[in-house]
């Protein structure tokens, strides 16, 4: 009968240490399954329209970074050129970006 209650106490000490182990082990920042990829996007703040590349999370849903391409002022006579050439920068930063990651 010693036996078995002495089983039962290592049994229930092993279980014990173990999840707490297991549980001091646990990261928040822990890989993504779906690696978090660059965006392009653009938001108009205080008159002017801002290119911005995010690093997005798609699987949690959040942005984990953000570098600013340029700004162009809304009321610009040349608005629409300057504004694709800084989405065309933006695609070619995000390319490049991209390409670094995968090395």
């Amino acid at each position: 009968m010693i036996l078995v209650e002495l089983a039962l106490v290592v049994v229930l000490v092993w279980t014990i240490v173990h999840l707490t182990l297991r549980l001091f082990d646990r990261t928040d920042t822990a890989e993504p399954s779906t690696p978090a990829r660059w965006r392009i996007t653009h938001v108009d703040v205080d008159g002017e329209t801002r290119v911005v590349l995010q690093r997005h999370d798609a699987r949690r849903d959040r942005v984990l970074g953000e570098h600013v391409v340029g700004a162009v002022p809304l009321d610009d006579p040349d608005y629409e050129d300057r504004f694709m050439a800084l989405m065309d920068a933006a695609r070619a930063r995000r390319a490049l970006f991209e390409a670094e990651e995968d090395i």
